[in-house]
């Protein structure tokens, strides 16, 4: 005889898959016709455009490009600084066995190296570094038994159980399109240099199943002027992004993740009689979000039937379910004495965080690694570009039993002051993901035979062991917990190792006609 349940059917979020690669990107980069030859290189550096993310049976497809900048000496007779540019494209599968179509896969990426060697006079090759975070996370289908509907002599046990479901995931093309005009006391623009674009400023608001996301495309463009000295310079600004995300059954209470990867971007000159006071930029952001709801859920875990024999069918599974992450603060802020920045102009700073080792003692981590700072500057006093590479070492120490850690740029600012002094603010975050494994011991089928268990005696002198419960020795001695409770006089479910219980026999109810 099958017993009938009371199920609930509910997806369940699950962390599939996690990958961190180096994805190499190689190619040559060409000095137009229009462009004198290099005399010698001063600078290389790039953007990460990510075009395309999909997620197939057994794999994860990558596509993307590099955006090249480099900054160039020309063999000319003014020996004038000039820049080329070009987009190196790739594409890398990376297999995931549990992967499967219709899953959701973010990326996180970052510049980490770029090579360069100048093959001639035309040519320069260069060889890009991109350090790539990828996860998967997609759904799991389960039945939940929740109680029974008719429980009779079954004994039956719940727990509460905390799931995180997914409430929904979508993405949507964020067009960046405007006009910037340049500080008035910025000379006018003769060619740019370098584009170094990054979004910031995150936030979001959830309302009628969309979720508004802001957030700003900042830019830093170097450039060289329109003017009788030539000077090179740069320029600030931020743009602001805006859009909408459909998300059926989203609401303020679930946890939001906002994700976004740069598909492309433009940044022209921007010309009014005959000057080019400004500059265009134009840009695709693939802006993500995903929402998650936590559900507390009373399962049924445990049953049997005192008097009468159960076939049980388990449903097993193991749910990885959403990282929780840790953030430790780096503050790396101090001041340098830079003796080249005597009488110079900053024109733009990097930096490229690096873990060199992770150590774990116990529950503690301590992440080694350096901070490699690269100082883009224009000397005005010898009228020339120039780079100032330093390696600002740091270690930290904390509390952590994390798998994985990463570590990212929170916060960088600079100024200059008088002699050289570089005031830096840079602050990291070291972030160590934690993965919740679950584990599910769902009951899929109910069966009462007829065989009757084997009978007991009618009271057992017990002495509770460790790690025992009411429930176990009830379990175990085919009877009730309120049985022991009522025959030992206990008030609640406490029971302590060496305690001696009366364990009495559940004698089974038989109707007896009566005498005639």
């Amino acid at each position: 005889m099958n017993i009938e349940t009371v199920n609930e059917k509910i997806k369940a979020c699950k962390f599939v898959g996690h990958e961190n690669i180096v994805e190499i990107v190689e190619g040559d980069v060409i000095v137009p016709d229009i462009k004198p030859d290099i005399l010698s290189l001063i600078h290389v550096d790039g953007n990460i455009f990510i075009t395309k993310k999909e997620v197939q049976d057994g794999k994860v497809k990558i596509e993307g490009a590099v955006e090249v900048f480099a900054i160039y000496i020309a063999d000319d007779e003014h020996a004038s600084v000039k820049g080329l540019n070009a987009l190196l494209n790739f594409s890398e599968n990376i297999q995931m066995s549990n992967a499967k179509e219709g899953m959701v896969v973010t990326v996180e990426d970052k510049l980490v190296n770029i090579e360069h060697k100048v093959l001639n006079s035309r040519k320069l090759s260069v060889k890009a570094s991109i350090d790539m975070n990828i996860k998967v996370i997609g759904e799991e289908e389960l039945e939940i038994t929740k109680d029974l509907q008719e429980p009779g002599n079954v004994q039956y046990q719940k727990e509460t159980i905390c799931l995180s479901e997914l409430v929904g995931a979508s993405c949507q093309k964020v067009e960046v399109k405007e006009n910037v005009m340049l500080n008035d006391e910025k000379p006018p623009i003769a060619e740019i240099l370098k584009t170094k674009l990054k979004v910031v400023n995150y936030d979001y608001k959830v309302s009628y199943n969309k979720i508004l996301v802001k957030a700003d495309l900042k830019a830093n463009i170097v450039y060289v002027a329109d003017n009788e000295s030539m000077t090179i310079e740069n320029f600030e600004t931020t743009v602001p992004i805006a859009g909408f995300i459909d998300l059926p059954g989203v609401n303020e209470k679930n946890k939001i993740i906002i994700d976004t990867d740069m598909n492309l971007a433009y940044v022209k000159p921007v010309y009014q009689d005959l000057k080019a006071n400004g500059v265009n930029i134009e840009s695709q952001i693939e802006v993500c979000a995903k929402a998650y709801e936590d559900k507390n859920l009373e399962v049924l875990s445990d049953l049997y039937n005192p008097i009468f024999e159960l076939n049980i069918e388990n449903n097993k599974i193991l749910l990885q379910q959403n990282t929780s992450s840790k953030q430790e603060e780096v503050d790396l802020s101090q001041v340098l004495s830079i003796p080249e920045l005597t009488n110079a102009t900053i024109l733009d700073v990097e930096i490229i965080p690096i873990i060199n080792e992770i150590k774990r003692n116990d529950s503690k981590i301590t992440v080694d690694g350096t901070a490699n700072l690269e100082i883009l500057y224009y000397d005005r006093e010898k009228k020339k570009v120039d780079v100032k590479k330093i390696e600002l070492p740091y270690q930290k120490t904390f509390d952590s039993n994390c798998e994985e850690c990463r570590l990212v740029v929170s916060d960088l600012g600079y100024k200059l002051r008088d002699k050289g002094q570089l005031e830096l603010k840079i602050i990291l975050n070291i972030i160590c993901d934690n993965i919740t494994n679950l584990s599910l011991n769902l009951i899929s089928k109910i069966e009462q035979t007829e065989n009757k268990n084997i009978p007991v005696a009618s009271i057992i002198i017990y002495y509770v062991q460790q790690g025992d419960s009411l429930w176990k020795i009830a379990k175990r001695f085919k009877t009730t917990i309120e049985l022991i409770k009522s025959a030992n006089n206990l008030k609640d479910d406490s029971i302590f190792p060496g305690q001696q219980l009366i364990i009495p026999k559940l004698v089974e109810k038989i109707n007896i006609n009566p005498l005639t």
